[in-house]
């Protein structure tokens, strides 16, 4: 899947490419780690089956755009998903006399529910300041139960804010509310099969939110990896010098 834009007039294209190479394809795969049982209510936990960067291409990034709440229960916001942080905490019980505002504060919240009509769903856009290409992308969903801990969602790039095409996708399937009461958290992986980026010439990336438990899901940590890819204007002179060589060995 592919799809081209030119960036300079006249001179040279940013192409958007989803799985470089032509037998190779983008996939999802999934790991949950959840909390042993015996903490005590405000006790830190920091998920073990798993880690996060600090270093990757969205690391500090304030989201170019946001649609839908994503403080909701007391969760922080947009903060915790460039932060290098997937730190949880086990969860404050209603007959502690603690305050329940706290036990959210390792999240942001995605608010989408297909039931509704009209469905709602939840967007976030990131501009990474340049042309990239990627190599992987990971998104930590979780929260202190698996009430909201997880959500459906899929992943596009775009050179241009304008032109999407989609990287891949994430399906939750069933919500398993009760099931567990430590802290839950899912690490949603895209890479490629053959080792090659997922994609090509990338400026922005955006997340969108179809279906959550219960209504809205928290969000912990949102990882993309990659390379800067060629400018435009590079590209043009790799082009003319291409030409040139070609003139050459003609005479």
């Amino acid at each position: 899947m592919r799809f081209g834009k030119c960036l300079v007039s006249g001179a040279a294209c940013a192409l958007l490419v989803i799985g470089s190479a032509a037998n190779a394809a983008v996939v999802v795969t999934n790991i949950q780690d959840v909390a042993p049982a015996g903490g005590n209510p405000g006790d830190p936990y920091t998920p073990s089956a798993f880690t996060a960067s600090s270093s990757d291409l969205l690391s500090g990034l304030t989201p170019l755009s946001v649609t839908g709440n994503t403080t909701q229960e007391g969760a922080v916001g947009v903060s915790k998903w460039t932060n290098g942080s997937i730190a949880t905490l086990y969860a404050k019980q209603p007959n502690t006399g603690q305050n329940l505002i706290d036990n959210h504060v390792p999240y942001g919240t995605l608010t989408a529910n297909p039931t509704l009509q009209p469905p709602t769903t939840a967007q976030v856009v990131y501009d990474l300041g340049g042309l990239y290409n990627l190599s992987s992308a990971d998104v930590f969903a979780g929260w202190n139960d698996s009430g909201r801990d997880l959500f459906s969602f899929t992943l596009e790039a775009s050179p241009d804010n304008v032109n999407y095409s989609q990287i891949g996708s994430f399906n939750k399937n069933g919500d398993n509310t009760g099931a567990i009461t430590t802290p839950v958290t899912t690490k949603i992986d895209f890479v490629d099969d053959g080792g090659s980026s997922i994609a090509s010439g990338v400026r922005y990336v955006r997340l969108t939110a179809t279906d959550t438990d219960n209504g809205y899901a928290g969000m912990v940590e949102f990882d993309v990896n990659g390379t800067p890819a060629p400018e435009p204007g590079s590209l043009a002179v790799l082009g003319l010098g291409a030409v040139m060589m070609m003139r050459r060995r003609r005479r």
